[in-house]
């Protein structure tokens, strides 16, 4: 019993005593738990009532830029068309939307403890010497631009939603699916992708900048 208690004793010591470079090399991974189920559910609810909401109103920004009306020609459009027509083309800007947004505040998050996880258990000294709150400022940035691409590929719902504000189009197409199904069918699926260049470095500059903004006011007080 006394040879036991000895060696717990010992064991004991050894683990109080190791060397502190060991130990600043053991990384806290459950610090980097990959669970963001709350910030793709509350992107995913903000979406949804901001588009709902504002949707009438984006269609008439839409039918001002489109044929270059006047606010008040647009509105009286709108309204000789009908109540019935004022939330037409909703469905694909609802689930283009609240899945984008779903996915940038989601994403984002994976994005960013993955990469602060590769930091931690980075061996390099030289990125050991930065100032934290830098890398902190640059992880934060790289991982908005990844899920700005992430959501570029739910540009065929862009597409589609142009579609179907267009006043021309109203007797042709009846709903998102009929617009699909014939833009696949005349052109091909790469159509439903037509600017995706562009909408990939929207999405990736807009996140970045306002990541870049969001993590600079939250690390102010170490400039």
């Amino acid at each position: 019993m006394e040879k036991v208690n000895h060696e717990l004793k010992t064991c004991k010591f050894l683990t109080n005593n190791s060397s502190p470079a060991k130990q600043s090399n053991v990384v806290n991974k459950s610090k980097y738990v990959f669970s963001s189920h709350a910030e793709f559910v509350s992107g995913y609810i903000a979406a949804c009532t901001s588009i709902t909401v504002l949707f009438p109103l984006n269609k008439l920004i839409f039918r001002q830029i489109l044929h270059g009306s006047s606010f008040r020609d647009a509105f009286l459009q709108l309204k000789d068309e009908g109540f019935g027509r004022v939330y037409r083309g909703l469905l694909p800007p609802l689930l283009q939307k609240s899945f984008s947004y779903s996915i940038m505040f989601g994403t984002q998050n994976e994005y960013s403890l993955w990469l602060r996880l590769l930091y931690e258990q980075s061996d390099s000294a030289r990125i050991r010497q930065l100032n934290p709150s830098l890398v902190s400022n640059f992880i934060t940035a790289i991982a908005g631009g990844m899920a700005g691409l992430t959501e570029a590929f739910l540009t065929p719902l862009e597409r589609v939603q142009s579609v179907l504000q267009m006043q021309q189009y109203h007797h042709r197409y009846k709903h998102t699916w009929h617009v699909f199904y014939d833009v696949n069918k005349i052109y091909g699926f790469r159509e439903l992708y037509r600017g995706l260049t562009v909408i990939c470095l929207r999405n990736s500059l807009s996140n970045m900048s306002g990541s870049i903004e969001n993590s600079f006011s939250q690390n102010k007080q170490f400039y």
